[in-house]
């Protein structure tokens, strides 16, 4: 490879636009001619095509959609999640409510259910949604070229 220039990227593209990167030419490789699932379907067969990303544009604009890409995939899970924990939240209050009404309970677990609820720390809801928002994708041959192959342990110094 050339000082300055980037090794052409290879992925994988379905019908819909999803891109699907390998972590090296070698392994896009492989597993373009030799990968089945255990159907036995190529990722040809499952609607891919191997396309390559071979000057600055290209990896640039690969870049950005593999960013848009998993940027519409977070959103997806937090919406996903958002509604699963409202929804299971609901039912512990809505549980614990008619547990609290009920001539059956004693005082002291009223005692306790009412704490519980007063206590419910509402903040911790959002450390999941902090810790997705907090990743950043980017493409190593981007971000981190430094003239070298892509090997990290060439760049170790023991």
């Amino acid at each position: 490879m050339v000082m300055g220039r980037v090794s052409p990227i290879l992925y994988f593209e379905d019908a819909g636009g999803n891109i699907m990167l390998a972590p090296d030419t070698e392994t896009a490789n492989h597993f373009w001619r030799n990968h089945r699932d255990r159907l036995g379907r190529t990722l040809f067969d499952k609607g891919y095509d191997l396309r390559e990303a071979g000057t600055w544009k290209d990896v640039q604009t690969l870049q950005d959609r593999l960013v848009a890409q998993e940027e519409e995939s977070k959103r997806r899970l937090l919406e996903n999640h958002q509604e699963v924990r409202e929804d299971f939240r609901r039912r512990v209050a809505s549980d614990l409510y008619a547990k609290l009404i009920s001539s059956g309970t004693t005082e002291y677990e009223k005692e306790f259910i009412r704490a519980w609820l007063s206590l419910r720390d509402e903040t911790k809801r959002d450390r999941y949604r902090e810790a997705l928002e907090q990743r950043a994708q980017y493409l190593w041959a981007v971000e981190m070229d430094s003239g070298h192959d892509s090997n990290i342990t060439d760049r170790i110094k023991i």
